[in-house]
């Protein structure tokens, strides 16, 4: 998944669509042109829900994987395998809308202080919020995946999401609670998210005030380097 690859406004428009409304279909005739009227009919609605995400079968996913990480872990583990798939995708689906709302620096664009309408209602239909709280989920009381997250972007993409947004509610807390949970009981982990928040205060120092984004604090995650 890339920035690049990512159709913000039709993500948009799939967001503040109210209904979904498939082709009406024919009513049945001899030679059967009715029948596959309907089929065509369903074929597009089922499409329009994959692509609408919130509110459709991506959703309804989410919630799957969602009930699946707060399983206790003591009497069921989880499955090595669906925690990769789940961080993999869930990463880079997040820090791609990242670098839809505030620029992608590595590729030379300038940052954003603020995203756009479009790329605000993106990370709502992409349910940014659930998201982030998954990877949370699963990163509790995981070494393997707390390794995963540090030997990837994993870290770098939880802690640009420990910000205050007033368009989508909850984000820091969340994001918040996803690195605190990959840092527990992990001092590799640790060390490395105390290493990017210096490399982020020393860059917004460098940027001055109003420069965008501010880091969260050390404090906040309760590390003990």
């Amino acid at each position: 998944v890339d920035a690049a690859h990512v159709d913000v406004p039709a993500l948009a428009a799939a967001a503040a669509e109210e209904a979904l409304v498939g082709p009406a279909a024919a009513e049945d005739d001899d030679d059967g042109a009715g029948a596959e009227g309907a089929a065509e009919g369903a074929a597009d609605a089922d499409s329009g829900l994959w692509s609408r995400g919130a509110g459709g079968p991506f959703e309804e996913l989410m919630q799957a994987a969602m009930a699946l990480s707060v399983v206790p872990r003591d009497a069921v583990p989880f499955p090595p395998r669906l925690a990769a798939a789940l961080l993999s995708a869930n990463i880079a689906l997040i820090d791609a809308l990242h670098r839809v709302r505030f620029g992608d620096v590595a590729r030379g664009e300038a940052p954003k202080k603020e995203p756009s309408k479009e790329a605000q209602e993106a990370s709502k239909a992409c349910l940014l919020i659930d998201q982030v709280r998954l990877c949370g989920n699963v990163l509790y009381s995981n070494p393997q995946a707390q390794a995963f997250a540090r030997l990837t972007t994993g870290l770098k993409a939880l802690l640009s999401h420990c910000y205050s947004d007033p368009e989508v509610p909850m984000l820091r807390e969340v994001g918040v609670f996803a690195v605190r949970n990959a840092t527990v009981g992990c001092r590799e982990n640790q060390q490395a998210v105390a290493d990017l928040l210096a490399e982020r205060k020393a860059a917004a120092a460098a940027a001055g005030p109003g420069a965008g984004l501010q880091p969260p604090l050390m404090a906040e995650f309760g590390l003990e380097v």
